[in-house]
């Protein structure tokens, strides 16, 4: 199974994050002027759980863009809408009640790992709003970023 397509398609179909942004698995060279996240992975554990159980604790980071563009908005607006999609985000990786596992995808998504935690950084705003907006083609935006960094675990056979 290819996790990081299986958690993009997870992600993306709520809509709640559909309307902020599309998450895409891999790492991507960026596109000027869209919002997304980019999911990658960051590292694998393997451990044996006992002679029939082999798991993989993979860390997944999603990485946002979220590029400034020269409209009517206010910066904080911007800053809102930024984490309102991070917001979303987060609800979906936690997964309704009852379901810790992405529809089935995992074994566990958070919850069982050996560090059961969701860190969420977000970048320095000052330093992108200092930026002028770019009116030049061809030339990358200034964009607000942020990470977020979660574990998940798979069986595997062995």
């Amino acid at each position: 199974m290819d996790i990081l397509k299986a958690e993009a398609a997870y992600l993306n179909a709520d809509v709640g994050v559909r309307s902020w942004l599309q998450v895409l698995p891999h790492a991507r060279r960026s596109s000027a002027g869209a919002k997304r996240a980019c999911l990658w992975r960051e590292g694998i554990v393997q451990r044996r759980e006992d002679f029939a159980t082999l798991l993989r604790e993979h860390q997944l980071v999603l990485s946002i863009t979220w590029p400034i563009t020269s409209g009517s908005k206010r910066a904080e607006d911007v800053q809102a809408d930024l984490h309102a999609a991070i917001e979303a985000l987060l609800a979906r990786i936690t997964g309704p009640h009852g379901d810790k596992t992405h529809d089935g995808r995992f074994l566990s998504v958070v919850e069982m790992a050996s560090d059961p935690r969701i860190v969420v950084a977000v970048g320095d705003p000052r330093e992108v709003l200092a930026q002028p907006p770019d009116q030049a083609q061809g030339r990358e935006r200034p964009a607000l970023s942020a990470t977020i960094r979660y574990p998940v675990l798979e069986t595997v056979d062995g």
